[in-house]
């Protein structure tokens, strides 16, 4: 079979598991398998692929192959072999391409020198240079006509080692690799060919210009590391002496009011916690609050996703805090620049670091991926509860503030009045306004119920004695005056109206006693007296009275009735008495029987007795049967 350019053969056909030769041909043509040979004979073998000589060797193991034999290079020695067909083919073409120089400086991606073909004047196989033989030496030629070496490495099975790229570069001596392995097994002479003389396949292994360039841009960079050791220095030197200067003041009514905010969130205990000194200028408790107030509770109110809280972030937050000199984040080698000139120093950013770690530890923060935090779950609810109930309380005391002001418009003089100091001022129950509107539903409704009266008290309705420590006593007053007319107007008009009732219940009992007992019963009613007093007075007074007056109308025209119902009926009754007793006697002594009282008739007469039905029987008993006898 044949060998490659470079040097390659396959011995499948005549090796063996783990290892490549096992057979070797004899003089006569024949094949030998090396653990047949006879011991301590050496007979005259070649390698039946490429004919070199070969010798048995014995592989730890007690394996034996056949090896090459040292100065007969044959398929056991391919790089070897790829030196020698790459001397021949340069030597044969005179010329080579050469890569670009490119600046090996880390991050630096820019052309030393052009990619360019070059001409070669002679080639050299395995030279040896000093302590180095390179696979190639070859002599170019430059644009002045002059020459000089270029060393070519060629890869086939192995790379260039770093020992001898070591001493390439300490001789400073220009080399260049040309990596043929993909072609180790290839018998296209021509794609080698062009593999080896213009491939893209070939890298500087040393060029005096990236050397150069490298050891120019290494000087700047370290001219460049000493200025910033300088500008970090002077950076760290600003920072001390800034905490150094720093003294606690008064702050400002803006962080006096977020503290007094988060402290109403039932959140005091999460401010003030104790910290390094690390150049604030206000408290811990107000830094604290204020980063709670701009990173938690602001978000929470806007209806935000659960906040993250990170140490940069929140030192952004703090600017207001810091004097200008601290309000950025600190880099690390600024950190320790500063730490040199002052051990004790602690940037902010370290403080709320603390500060954050305490929460943590306390349970109130929950640490995700670092440097991330967030609020734990219960505590979140119990702030979101409370962020619900305080707005509602400023939803309210915007409400209230709309209301008062509307009251003061209302007011002739102008009042000079701040609502605001009124809303925290407590009133007789103790209570401020502010406490009564986040007090619970009952307070509220009992604080609104109040205001009510007194918006109804303007709009004209009764005053109210509670004016809730408002500066209305004139509205009060004109309630008041109002008051008083509307009920001297109401009593005229009372009068007026009961006069009439009056008048017109008289009228009513006139009509009824003319109804009820003709013409005579205006006369009648002008004498009827009801437990002494005219019945018509008493109608005046009262329904009641009316109605009195009323049934005695109706029982008199009863009994009026009842007597001219006993008269007519008594008339029946005396016609008939008459006609029976006329009947029997004559006149003279018929008006006898009639006018005469009898014992039998309870001792009246006649004619009385017939006023009823009983007695007119009665006096018909007693007259005789038969008509008496008349005497002259």
């Amino acid at each position: 079979m044949a060998i490659t350019p470079l040097g390659y053969a396959d011995h499948s056909d005549y090796g063996a598991r783990g290892v490549k030769l096992v057979y070797g041909e004899l003089a006569d043509g024949s094949l030998v398998r090396v653990d047949r040979l006879a011991p301590r004979s050496k007979p005259t073998l070649i390698c039946p692929v490429c004919r070199k000589d070969v010798h048995a060797v014995r592989r730890t193991g007690a394996q034996l192959f056949f090896r090459h034999t040292t100065g007969a290079p044959g398929c056991g020695g391919p790089e070897t072999n790829a030196h020698i067909w790459a001397k021949d083919q340069l030597q044969a073409a005179r010329t080579v391409w050469l890569p670009p120089v490119m600046s090996s400086f880390p991050g630096v991606d820019q052309e030393l020198k052009a990619a360019q073909w070059v001409t070669l004047a002679d080639v050299e196989l395995e030279p040896t240079r000093g302590d180095l033989r390179p696979d190639l030496a070859v002599q170019v030629v430059n644009s002045k006509g002059k020459l000089h070496e270029l060393w070519i490495e060629i890869h086939v099975t192995n790379p260039c080692k770093p020992a001898k790229i070591d001493k390439i570069r300490a001789r400073s001596q220009t080399t260049i690799e040309i990596d043929l392995s993909a072609y180790r097994t290839s018998h296209d002479v021509a794609a080698i060919r062009r593999a080896l003389l213009e491939g893209l396949n070939r890298a500087w292994l040393h060029h005096k210009a990236i050397e150069d360039d490298l050891v120019a841009r290494e000087a700047l960079a370290a001219q460049e590391r000493d200025r910033e050791a300088a500008k970090i220095r002077r950076t760290a030197e600003r920072l001390v002496s800034a905490s150094r200067g720093v003294a606690l003041s008064t702050p400002p009514p803006s962080l006096q009011s977020i503290r007094a905010k988060i402290e109403a969130f039932d959140l005091g205990d999460v401010i003030g916690l104790p910290t390094a000194p690390s150049g604030f200028v206000v408290s811990s408790h107000y830094w604290q609050a204020a980063l709670w107030d701009r990173w938690v509770v602001l978000r929470m109110e806007a209806e935000q996703p659960t906040p993250i809280l990170k140490p940069i972030n929140a030192l952004r937050a703090l600017a207001d805090c810091l004097p200008p000199p601290l309000r950025d984040f600190v880099p690390s080698d600024v950190l320790r620049a500063a730490r040199e000139i002052d051990p004790g120093f602690v940037a902010p950013q370290e403080a709320i670091h603390q500060y954050i770690k305490a929460l943590t530890q306390a349970r109130v923060l929950i640490a995700r991926d670092f440097p991330d935090w967030c609020l734990a779950h219960d505590r979140a609810l119990v702030l979101q509860r409370r962020i619900n109930q305080l707005r509602r309380v400023l939803d309210r005391s915007e409400h209230v503030t709309k209301r008062i002001e509307a009251l003061l418009e209302r007011l002739a003089a102008p009042v000079e009045f701040d609502v605001a100091a009124w809303l925290r001022r407590p009133g007789l129950d103790g209570r401020s306004p502010y406490q009564s509107m986040g007090g619970g539903e009952e307070a509220w409704q009992a604080f609104d119920g109040a205001l009510q009266a007194i918006e109804q008290m303007a709009a004209g309705w009764r005053p109210t004695r509670n004016l809730m420590g408002l500066p209305l006593e004139p509205m009060r007053e004109a309630a008041e005056e109002r008051q008083r007319q509307e009920a001297a107007a109401a009593a005229r008009y009372k009068a007026e109206a009961e006069a009439k009732a009056a008048g017109d219940r008289v009228n009513h009992l006139k009509r009824e006693a003319v109804a009820e007992l003709g013409d005579e019963g205006a006369a009648w009613l002008d004498g009827l007296l009801l437990d002494g007093r005219p019945a018509k007075d008493l109608a005046a007074e009262s329904a009641q009275g009316l109605s009195r007056g009323i049934q005695a109308v109706w029982q008199h025209a009863r009994e009026v009735e009842a007597q001219a119902k006993r008269a007519r009926k008594y008339a029946l009754n005396l016609t008939e008495l008459k006609r029976r007793i006329f009947q029997v006697y004559d006149d003279l002594h018929g008006g006898v029987f009639m006018n005469t009282s009898q014992p039998k008739l309870g001792g009246v007469a006649p004619k009385k007795a017939a006023e009823t039905d009983a007695g007119l029987r009665a006096a018909l008993n007693l007259l005789p049967r038969k008509p008496q006898r008349r005497t002259h």
